[in-house]
C-alpha cells in the first residue's frame, strides 16, 4: 500500500506581494486595504487626488507651496527648511499637501528613506496635534457647554433656596404648633 503524504505538511504557496501601501510603504497582496495600518486604498487615492489638485486657498497658495517644495525636495538634510515647509502647510491647512509630497519621494516597492520617514512622521504628528486642540471659544460646542453650566448653577441655587425655605416652614410649623398647644384645653 502506498503511503499518502501528510496533509499537514502540504502548504499552499502564498501570493507574492503586489501592492505597496502609500501610507506605511508595506508590500502586500491585499489590493483593497493595508494589512498593517488599515488604510483603504481607494479612499486614500481619492483624497490624494483632491489634495494634489487643489489645496485650500486656491491657485496662489498652491503655487506658493509648490515653489517652496521645489526648493527643498532635493535637500533632505536641510531639516530647518523641511520643518519650515511643514509648519507653513500646517498654518495654511494644507498638511495633506505636505504628506502627499513626502509620500511621493519614495517610489513604489522601495523602502522609505529614514529622513523622509521622519518628515512624514512630523506631518502626521502635526496633523494629529491640530485635530486634538480644544475647540474655539465661539464654537457651538463651547456655547452649549456654557449654557449647560449656567442651567446647572441655576438649578443648584434653586434647590438650595427651596431646602432653606422648607426648613424655615418646618421650624415655623413647630413653633406655631407649640403656641397653639398652649391655648388648647388639656
Amino acid at each position: 500500500m502506498a503511503e499518502r503524504p501528510n496533509s499537514a505538511l502540504i502548504t499552499k504557496p502564498t501570493p507574492a506581494p503586489t501592492v505597496t501601501c502609500p501610507k506605511c510603504a508595506r508590500l502586500q497582496s491585499n489590493p483593497d486595504a493595508c494589512d498593517r495600518c488599515g488604510l483603504i486604498f481607494r479612499k486614500a487615492k481619492a483624497l490624494s487626488i483632491r489634495a494634489a489638485s487643489r489645496p485650500p486657498g486656491g491657485d496662489a497658495m498652491r503655487d506658493l507651496l509648490e515653489r517652496k517644495w521645489e526648493k527643498i525636495q532635493g535637500q533632505l538634510d536641510d531639516s530647518e527648511a523641511h520643518v519650515s515647509f511643514i509648519n507653513l502647510c500646517a498654518s495654511l491647512g494644507a498638511l495633506d499637501f505636505a504628506g502627499l509630497r513626502y509620500r511621493g519621494l519614495t517610489p513604489p516597492g522601495q523602502a522609505e528613506d529614514p529622513t523622509v520617514a521622519k518628515y512624514r512622521e512630523r506631518v502626521l504628528n502635526t496633523a494629529m496635534a491640530q485635530a486634538v486642540r480644544s475647540p474655539k471659544a465661539g464654537s457651538p460646542l463651547i456655547r452649549r457647554l456654557w449654557h449647560l453650566a449656567i442651567v446647572v448653577v441655576i438649578i443648584a441655587v434653586g434647590v438650595h433656596f427651596m431646602r432653606r425655605n422648607a426648613q424655615n416652614i418646618a421650624d415655623l410649623s413647630e413653633h406655631e404648633s407649640s403656641e397653639l398647644q398652649r391655648y388648647l384645653p388639656r
